[in-house]
C-alpha cells in the first residue's frame, strides 16, 4: 500500500505519481489561479496529451496534479489552451523547491 500526502491509502498512484502531490504540498497546480478550484488535487493531468507525445507522455515532468473542477474545466476548454499557463506554474513550483 502507498500513501498520498494527506494519509489517504492509495494503491493506484505509482511511488513517481505521489511524489508529484507532494511536491505541491497535495494543492491543485490552479489553486489561487482559478475561482472554481477545490484547491485539493485529486488527480493528475497529463499536459502534452499521449496521442501529441506518444513516446514519452507518461512521464513525471508531463504530470501535475488538479482538482475534480480544474481538470474538467482544463478539458471542456480544450487542454492545448492551457499548455503554457501549466508549464509555467510548473516552473515556478520546481524553483521554490
Amino acid at each position: 500500500m502507498k500513501k498520498w500526502v494527506d494519509n489517504t491509502v492509495s494503491n493506484y498512484w505509482t511511488a513517481d505519481e505521489l511524489k508529484i502531490f507532494a511536491l505541491y504540498g497535495g494543492k491543485c497546480i490552479l489553486a489561487g489561479t482559478v475561482k472554481e478550484c477545490q484547491k485539493k488535487a485529486v488527480t493528475l493531468h497529463e499536459i502534452i496529451p499521449k496521442s501529441k507525445r506518444p513516446k514519452d507522455w507518461n512521464t513525471t515532468e508531463n504530470k501535475v496534479p488538479m482538482c475534480n473542477n480544474c481538470h474538467r474545466m482544463v478539458h471542456d476548454k480544450g487542454a492545448k489552451n492551457y499548455v503554457n499557463l501549466l508549464r509555467g506554474l510548473q516552473k515556478c513550483q520546481k524553483e521554490q523547491v
